[in-house]
């Protein structure tokens, strides 16, 4: 009964579930929708191949993919960019 977020920064390398597995599982649980929250990967690889995997696998509901570290200026981008939606 709480309010889902509107703006979720996901970890691709997360304890106990990395990024992967918790989109699979709140696409599962039908927690993800259109008009659900804007997603944000992060990772601390350069490995370019993580941002297809992600895009090709979630599409859409993958509003942005970043590098880490998560920086104020960053913060900032990614707030102003989807301030309006």
């Amino acid at each position: 009964n709480h309010p889902a977020p509107d703006l979720i920064f996901l970890d691709l390398n997360m304890p106990g579930m990395n990024g992967f597995e918790f989109m699979k599982k709140a696409i599962e649980k039908q927690l993800l929708d259109v008009s659900g929250p804007i997603i944000v990967m992060l990772t601390s690889s350069q490995n370019p191949q993580d941002e297809v995997v992600a895009r090709e696998s979630f599409g859409e509901q993958i509003h942005d993919f970043r590098i880490k570290p998560l920086s104020k200026e960053m913060l900032q981008e990614v707030v102003g960019a989807f301030q309006s939606r």
